[in-house]
């Protein structure tokens, strides 16, 4: 099972998952046999989870829907985790600039 299917058994048990550092903290009530597969996958889980939080913070900043973030960056979790906020900005402010479906041109 991968990172994104956990989060997602984990939603559906009323359980969320959010980064402390390098832990995962959860809240409700978390299924046995759930919290073995979260240890299991603790790195993956975790880097999806900071990624997602990062990814949000610039969904929200230029108002982008954040599906389509974790969506164009779905195999660069590990570099988004690891990069601060202010390089992570150029990256993301970079890609939505200049790639060309992400831009709205006005032909009136």
């Amino acid at each position: 099972m991968n990172a994104q299917n956990l989060i997602a058994v984990a939603f559906q048990c009323g359980v969320e998952l959010t980064p402390a550092g390098d832990k995962i903290r959860y809240s409700g009530k978390i299924p046995d046999g759930l919290l073995d597969s979260l240890r299991k996958h603790k790195q993956e889980v975790l880097t999806y989870l900071i990624a997602e939080e990062k990814l949000a913070y610039f969904a929200d900043l230029y108002e982008w829907d954040l599906d389509d973030l974790m969506d164009w960056y779905k195999n660069d979790y590990a570099d988004i985790a690891r990069l601060d906020l202010s390089q992570l900005l150029n990256v993301v402010r970079f890609y939505l600039e200049n790639y060309d479906l992400c831009r709205c041109t006005d032909k009136n």
